[in-house]
């Protein structure tokens, strides 16, 4: 049985050598600041929203926890320049979220990791960051993220919580939210029947072509400047070639 995370998707269809990396080889990755603030930021909400009183949220005791977990990793991001400028980072996202969102809701659930059998080989899997309620009973799945908004949404990545989260739970999802912290922006659709059958129907095959995958070519481009095995990856000097080249 295969287990199908949306990142699971992403990463076999951008680069299928860093897929056999990553769950073939299953080789250690190296996270990188943008990674660990990301974590530290996802766990701040989860915190706040799980055990902080309704009557005690404000922005104050959001900051309050941040600074808090910063105390555990602050030795992972370099030079106390760097961890500075990375813990600003963090905490105006944090300002900002305060500011725009309502803090005394109550989420449906947080954090939660879902698995449901789609096919006799496959399983979709995933974790939520946030789930809330609509006044009708139906669902807004929401999923935070830190970095930058990029110019294509994955909006396969919210079909596929909305998949699960439906035949899970046999509710509709109504909204599936990306809450964009740092720069502010929510980007939200409205699943169909349609584009979900349309979405899982490229996720079975793509979880065809992993299955007959044997020689897991590279795919060499912008995106391994970010990629967490580019120090083990038999491509490295390729790659540093292109970046000198083209700048980036």
């Amino acid at each position: 049985m295969l287990k199908l995370s949306p990142l699971r998707l992403r990463v076999f269809r951008r680069c299928r050598l860093r897929y056999k990396y990553q769950y073939v080889d299953r080789l250690p990755a190296r996270p990188s600041p943008q990674d660990v603030v990301g974590a530290l930021v996802h766990a701040t909400l989860h915190d706040f929203f799980a055990h902080v009183p309704v009557h005690d949220r404000d922005v104050e005791r959001l900051i309050t926890i941040l600074n808090e977990k910063w105390q555990a990793l602050v030795f992972r991001l370099g030079s106390p320049v760097e961890r500075e400028a990375w813990r600003q980072r963090a905490e105006a996202q944090m300002r900002r979220f305060s500011h725009q969102h309502d803090l005394s809701l109550r989420p449906l659930a947080l954090e939660a990791h879902y698995e449901v059998p789609v096919s006799d080989q496959v399983t979709l899997v995933g974790r939520v960051d946030r789930l809330d309620e609509e006044p009708d009973r139906s669902l807004h799945l929401i999923d935070y993220k830190t970095g930058t908004r990029p110019s294509e949404v994955d909006v396969d990545q919210l079909c596929i919580y909305a998949i699960m989260l439906e035949r899970k739970l046999s509710r509709p999802v109504r909204r599936a939210s990306y809450f964009f912290l740092g720069e502010g922006d929510v980007w939200s659709i409205q699943p169909t029947r349609k584009e979900l059958d349309a979405t899982l129907s490229r996720a079975l095959a793509t979880a065809e072509s992993i299955a007959a995958e044997q020689d897991f070519p590279a795919t060499v481009g912008r995106h391994c400047a970010g990629c967490p095995y580019l120090g083990v990856c038999v491509h490295r000097d390729e790659i540093a070639q292109l970046r000198q080249e083209e700048g980036w």
